[in-house]
Formats: structure tokens, C-alpha cells, sequence
């Protein structure tokens, strides 16, 4: 999510955060930061599926600028495979590895908030798969207008039924 929201103008600030958190910072390798952030904001706004562009981002289509066919460097292996166990698992080369990696584990839970012109953070994780914001404070607005809406609708009836209960209490003696 960090990636994803954070501004274009500061993604320095983004790969000096996590580099020194992971011990790994953005290769210059790959593709530059800014382009992998647009990447990454169109897998998660679903304008790609995502496969392509994935594949892209972790160097599989493209050749690495560090690669050489004639030497094997295992620490720049991503994927190792254990055959007594019968896995495979991902080691993150560096931090560009990292973002890639995080967006297809959270790919079913990716989400935009709904309140896009006030929020200031709009890429986040679903806790709900029905989750439209962000954050409660995001869904303040729409949940006033939802209320607005209703008891425009429906704030008479509610009331008349209301005040009718109310005074059937006051008739009805206290024993």
C-alpha cells in the first residue's frame, strides 16, 4: 500500500524506508521506481490483469541489465524449489522484487477507495470483501448521505410510529 500511495516525487523517500527495513533497495536493474509504481496502481485500479505487466516488474520477459548467460549468480535466483517437500517459494532479490511479490499475495484484496476526491491514501488492502473505503473516516460522507437520503424517505413515517408507541407507554400504568 505504501508504494502504491506514495506520491511520484517522493518515492526516494519510499526506497530508503524499505531498503533499510528489508536490506535490499530498489534495483536500478529492472525498471525505474516511477514506472513500476504506474505499473503497479494499474494492476491495482484493474486496468491489466496483471500477468504481463507482472512478469515484466520481476524480470521474466525482459532481461535484466545484470544478467549474464554465461555466469550463475545464485543469489539472484527468485525462485527455489525443494524436491524432497515438493514447494517452491519466492526469496526477493530486492525491493522491486518485494512490491511484485506483496501485490500478487494481496491480489484478491486489492481495493480503490470509493472516495477518491478527499482521500489521501486511495490504494488499500480489503479487510471485507464487500469494503468500498479505506477507512471509517472515508465512509463518514456517504454514510451521512445515506442517512440524509433515508430519513427523507422514510424520517415522517418513523416518526409518526414512534410518537404512537410513545404514548401508548404513558397510558399503560406502572405496576
Amino acid at each position: 500500500m505504501d508504494f502504491a500511495n506514495t506520491h511520484p516525487e517522493d518515492l526516494y523517500r519510499f526506497d530508503l524506508k524499505w531498503g533499510e527495513r528489508l536490506g535490499k533497495g530498489w534495483p536500478s536493474t529492472v525498471q525505474k521506481i516511477d514506472e513500476a509504481q504506474r505499473a503497479v496502481r494499474a494492476v491495482w485500479d484493474g486496468k491489466f490483469a496483471g500477468d504481463h505487466i507482472v512478469n515484466i516488474g520481476l524480470g521474466f520477459l525482459v532481461p535484466r541489465a545484470d544478467y549474464d548467460p554465461n555466469w550463475a549468480d545464485t543469489s539472484l535466483t527468485l525462485f527455489h524449489v525443494n524436491w524432497e517437500e515438493g514447494y517452491i517459494w519466492a526469496s526477493p532479490r530486492d525491493l522491486n522484487d518485494y512490491v511484485w511479490l506483496s501485490l500478487l499475495q494481496y491480489s484478491k484484496r486489492l481495493a480503490v477507495c470509493a472516495n477518491q476526491d478527499g482521500c489521501p491514501t486511495p490504494y488499500f488492502i480489503r479487510n471485507k470483501a464487500n469494503q468500498k473505503y479505506c477507512s471509517d473516516g472515508c465512509a463518514l460522507p456517504a454514510q451521512q448521505e445515506f442517512k440524509r437520503q433515508w430519513w427523507s424517505a422514510h424520517g415522517e413515517k418513523w416518526r409518526q410510529k414512534r410518537m404512537k408507541q410513545k404514548s401508548r407507554w404513558k397510558r399503560t400504568p406502572k405496576t
